[in-house]
């Protein structure tokens, strides 16, 4: 089970107002984006719920008393094959087919307003991207003291905030920093070369579970509050509600230029949080800093 995505752009003009319109159904269960990617270029995302395919295999046809076929669970065909179809980036037809195919589904479920519709009949450029959910969440990404685990093999996200692929980054990142700051010792001839001291890998991987587990795990509980909060903004039978949830994102926006939700994974600097983290290890590592656009190194030794 998990999510899949259909991202996407279409050669149009972007009209709508605020930038970004990020609407939502209540039958479908599906998210869209929408923003502009140049004057007359514009970008179209929808994130569907993913049935679990175990289910969906196991599901057997059974015919009716009139000879007529029916899935046993009930699953409306033309849904399970706009969420089943190919993940991969589509070939020119299979662009218009998928597209045009969503598009009349999400016109089917009410979707009446055009310019959520006109991207997907218009559409250029597709591609459809599974993301699976993880749960519990892992407690460690090390294992057996020399396995990590980075990126999504640790933490799966789901893509309402973007923020997947930037995780996986900070983990490799955090962790070749932290490899370089506790194990890279300078040779003894002062030749300018090193090498690799592990007598304190140990230390660096538990560093590094220390640093990631709780920050992946808060910018995926985000992640996926922020979805949550967009599906019960559709499903509310209360208009109020629904337009306080419509002003909140608006207002976000207009202050932040972004979601709230976004700032903590798009403000973070990794480098910063191992050098603070080496700097209270009771050992002489090395950290890094920019001093003019130079990179200088100095071992420091915590108190």
């Amino acid at each position: 089970t998990g999510t899949t995505c259909m991202y996407g752009v279409a050669t149009l003009p972007y009209d709508i107002p605020h930038g970004l319109a990020l609407p939502s159904s209540r039958t479908t269960h599906c998210h869209g984006a929408f923003y502009a990617t140049d004057v007359r270029e514009q970008c179209f995302q929808f994130h569907m719920p993913t049935p679990n395919m175990n289910n969906h295999t196991n599901n057997k046809k059974t015919t009716t008393n009139n000879g007529d076929s029916e899935n046993d669970d009930g699953d409306d065909d033309s849904t399970t094959s706009i969420l089943h179809a190919i993940w991969d980036p589509l070939n020119s037809q299979l662009c218009q087919e998928e597209c045009h195919g969503l598009a009349q589904l999400l016109a089917d479920d009410g979707w009446n307003e055009e310019k959520y519709l006109q991207p997907l009949r218009h559409a250029e450029k597709a591609i459809k991207v599974p993301f699976a959910l993880l749960e519990p969440h892992l407690e460690t990404y090390v294992y057996h003291q020399r396995i990590v685990l980075v990126g999504d093999a640790a933490h799966p996200p789901v893509p309402y905030l973007g923020q997947g692929a930037q995780q996986g980054l900070e983990d490799a990142g955090t962790l070749a920093l932290l490899l370089k700051g506790m194990h890279v010792i300078a040779s003894v001839d002062n030749d300018n070369n090193s090498f690799f001291d592990s007598v304190s890998l140990d230390r660096a991987l538990q560093l590094y579970d220390t640093m990631r587990v709780p920050r992946t795990r808060d910018i995926l509980e985000r992640s996926k509050e922020h979805g949550l909060m967009q599906q019960k903004r559709a499903d509310s039978r209360n208009r109020r509600h629904a337009r306080a949830r419509e002003e909140q994102l608006q207002r976000d926006v207009f202050f932040h230029e972004t979601l709230e939700d976004v700032l903590p994974g798009a403000t973070y600097d990794y480098k910063q949080a191992v050098n603070q983290t080496l700097k209270e290890e009771p050992l002489g590592v090395i950290v890094e800093s920019d001093d003019d656009d130079r990179l200088v190194e100095e071992v420091v030794h915590a108190s």
